[in-house]
């Protein structure tokens, strides 16, 4: 028998089939506020997060990682007016981007019960905007949680180190490429894992907008006790497409046609998003029907859940 992750992206290709086109118009209408800030961001050269990049690698690169050069380099960068706008229409877009996510769940939730939704299902959810806005933001400030002993390695490491190998530049490379996988594995892992603890919130407040935040976190956390490694392997089993997104869209940059790339770019993207999110929506589905996990309950194998169908 498959494993239950190939039952789940087989359930999410049922359900878009010959509907594929009002999926993807969905997912751009969704993602397309985030889309527009990164593109005027980067057109501009005011992204914060590249600029902040750039200023570490030179700077190690030059030898010239001080704790005085850091502290001026992030001064400098709060001062740009551009920075500034580029992190405000980020927060904006971030804020936007979760009342139509809900919208866009609860139309893949109606095919998945076999129910026919318009377009415009994708705005169905503004009227619970608040809930969506502070879903978000409660599972965002849960999840940094876990990832604060990491990044305090990563960043008072980078502190303490630009303060020993002033002016080696060797030492200065090699120091913060060593604690930036160790950051990034720190922060990583705990972060994943309570992504994984909160991923059905959304989808609970998007079929059931009547029911509090506080209730979808708390009974997300209940359907995910010991079925976290089911959804990171369905999650997992997207990297091949992932990598040959890549694949295709470094080719086309390679031929010159760097228009082509990013509008492959952009269609797989979408393509990718509506396929995964389908499939996390149906292993939700097949979930909700399994009764709450315990610490001496053992998780069902694939030939112990309820069909799909």
């Amino acid at each position: 028998m498959p494993f239950p992750s190939a039952l789940f992206k087989a359930k999410a290709r049922q359900v878009l089939r010959n509907h594929w086109q009002t999926a993807l118009l969905i997912a751009l209408a969704v993602n397309l506020p985030s889309l527009l800030v990164q593109a005027v961001s980067s057109f501009a050269g005011t992204d914060p997060l590249m600029r902040l990049e750039s200023v570490l690698v030179v700077a190690a690169r030059d030898g010239v990682l001080t704790q005085q050069y850091l502290a001026d380099s992030l001064q400098a960068l709060l001062q740009d007016s551009g920075v500034v706008i580029s992190l405000c229409c980020m927060v904006l877009a971030w804020l936007v981007t979760p009342c139509l996510a809900l919208g866009m769940t609860r139309w893949l939730l109606m095919r998945l019960r076999g129910e026919e939704g318009p377009f415009g299902t994708v705005f169905s959810r503004l009227n619970v905007s608040h809930k969506a806005i502070g879903l978000r933001l409660l599972i965002t400030l849960k999840v940094i949680l876990w990832m604060l002993p990491g990044a305090a390695l990563l960043f008072g490491g980078a502190w303490v180190l630009a303060g020993t190998v002033s002016g080696n530049a060797s030492s200065a490379m090699t120091g913060v490429t060593a604690l930036s996988w160790a950051g990034m594995i720190a922060m990583a892992v705990p972060a994943v894992m309570a992504a994984l603890r909160y991923a059905l919130a959304d989808i609970l407040l998007a079929d059931e907008p009547g029911k509090a935040v506080t209730a979808c976190i708390r009974e997300s956390k209940q359907m995910m006790n010991r079925r976290k490694g089911m959804l990171f392997s369905l999650e997992l089993s997207f990297i091949f497409w992932y990598l040959g997104e890549m694949l295709v869209s470094s080719f086309l940059a390679g031929l010159g046609s760097g228009v082509l790339s990013l509008m492959f770019q952009m269609l797989a993207g979408l393509f990718l998003s509506v396929y995964m999110e389908a499939s996390v929506c149906a292993f939700s589905e097949a979930v909700r029907k399994l009764p709450v996990a315990s610490a001496d309950t053992p998780t069902p194998g694939p030939e112990e859940e309820e069909p799909l169908n």
